[in-house]
């Protein structure tokens, strides 16, 4: 089987419910998204909201752009928050 790394990480400017950036081999979700995600007690809503979210491959200068237009200081691909670290199958 072909395995997949990535790494979820939060992204306090997303508002999208469903969508999540991919750049590189991180993938940016909203803050509502990332804790159903992350929540270890329900698998199955682990499950339903992974196979419900809308993808978008961005670059850099368009998660710079949100970023500046939200009016933040730091930059999301410089912080040091925990991230998420997941192997698909």
């Amino acid at each position: 089987m072909d395995k997949q790394e990535f790494f979820l990480r939060l992204c306090p400017y997303m508002k999208g419910i469903k969508e999540a950036w991919i750049i590189d081999r991180r993938i940016f979700v909203s803050p509502a998204i990332f804790q159903l995600l992350t929540d270890q007690d329900d698998p199955e809503t682990i499950s339903l909201v992974a196979n419900q979210l809308i993808f978008k491959a961005v670059s850099h200068r368009e998660l710079a752009e949100l970023t500046n237009s939200r009016d933040f200081v730091s930059s999301m691909t410089k912080t040091t928050e925990v991230v998420i670290h997941f192997v698909r199958m």
